[in-house]
């Protein structure tokens, strides 16, 4: 049995609020694919974007080695790049950590989060309320993660019949990393 966190759903909840402040040039940066966690949240985008009847554009996805700062860089600069002229104006990212680093990456091209690029993690790490500006981000609750865990494995050792999957809701925290676009934004 696995006790997961509802990744698809949660993209899906950050796509769907930048999308409904104006934003059609959502990018996603996601996590190593090696992961469930990450195979499952670039299926969240890919549902996010047909749920807005909006087309995938390879452009606007790049793919982090690990869910950490530096490939949040390594990875926003990529994006950043081979997007060119059609900038994205949100980034939704596979976790805190590369959120954080994809910060980073616009600040140093002398951009503004948010003014320019929204920007949208996963996770709720501590320190997302502390950064400047405090990230907008997906919660998990590991506290509740814990809890199925460990009944789960109550159950197990008890010999019950359980579910081969429970999936534990997320929400949406907002905090000052999204602002609508400056402009109507034109395909």
């Amino acid at each position: 049995p696995i006790v997961i966190s509802d990744n698809v759903s949660g993209i899906e909840k950050g796509y769907d609020y930048l999308f409904g402040m104006g934003h059609r040039r959502i990018a996603y940066i996601s996590g190593p694919l090696n992961t469930l966690s990450a195979r499952e949240r670039l299926n969240g985008y890919k549902k996010a974007l047909r749920g807005n009847n909006q087309p995938f554009k390879a452009i606007y996805v790049t793919y982090c080695d690990d869910y950490d700062y530096h490939f949040g860089v390594k990875s926003c600069h990529e994006l950043l790049d081979q997007c060119g002229a059609a900038m994205p104006t949100a980034i939704l990212a596979a976790s805190d950590m590369v959120a954080l680093g994809i910060i980073e990456a616009v600040q140093s091209r002398g951009l503004k989060v948010p003014e320019d690029i929204s920007v949208i993690g996963f996770d709720n790490i501590e320190i997302a309320k502390y950064c400047t500006p405090p990230l907008t981000t997906i919660k998990q609750s590991r506290r509740k993660i814990g809890v199925e865990t460990a009944n789960t494995l109550l159950s197990l050792i008890r010999g019950e019949e359980i579910a081969n999957r429970i999936v534990i809701p997320v929400e949406l925290i907002e905090r000052q990393t999204c602002c609508p676009p400056r402009a109507v934004e034109e395909d």
